[in-house]
């Protein structure tokens, strides 16, 4: 699907009634399904990057959340019967582990990143990488950069 066709000026048509005519609560739906709509249009690989980032972002934000609420949990439980330094011990056992979370998640999506951005240019240079025909996904840095700052807002 080209942006300058008739297919998509009446997809875009049909996206924009259907946006107005769901109750505000549910209209990021629409745009949620209409963007990986237009993602499947320009190929599957890429939908499945997008779809890979997504959902990890998804999943990293409630590993984290519940973490967090573990760390509260204990911390009110035994609110009494702790000292101030077991309760530091806690808190940095709990960080930790978001922060494992949090970084296993960074290194999974600027891996996808500079992997589609800079591996042509390292495959050229270097005679030893197999040469691949990689597409980059249209809006890849936007995307991963906005999922980005959303799992380090959970985080924080």
């Amino acid at each position: 699907m080209s942006f300058m066709s008739l297919q998509f000026a009446a997809f875009v048509t049909i996206c924009i009634v259907v946006y107005y005519l769901l109750p505000l609560k549910y209209r990021w739906l629409a745009l949620f399904f209409a963007n990986f709509v237009v993602y499947h249009a320009f190929g599957r690989r890429r939908l499945a990057c997008m779809l890979l980032s997504a959902l990890s972002a998804w999943l990293c934000a409630i590993i984290i959340g519940r973490v967090h609420q573990a760390e509260k949990q204990v911390l009110s439980q035994q609110k009494e019967l702790l000292s101030k330094e077991d309760k530091n011990q806690i808190k940095r056992n709990f960080k930790n582990k978001r922060r494992i979370v949090l970084w296993l998640f960074v290194l999974l999506n600027l891996g996808m990143l500079l992997g589609f951005k800079f591996y042509p240019m390292a495959a050229a240079s270097l005679s030893w990488l197999p040469k691949l025909n990689l597409l980059v996904p249209v809006g890849i840095s936007f995307y991963t950069l906005q999922v980005l700052s959303y799992v380090i807002d959970i985080y924080n």
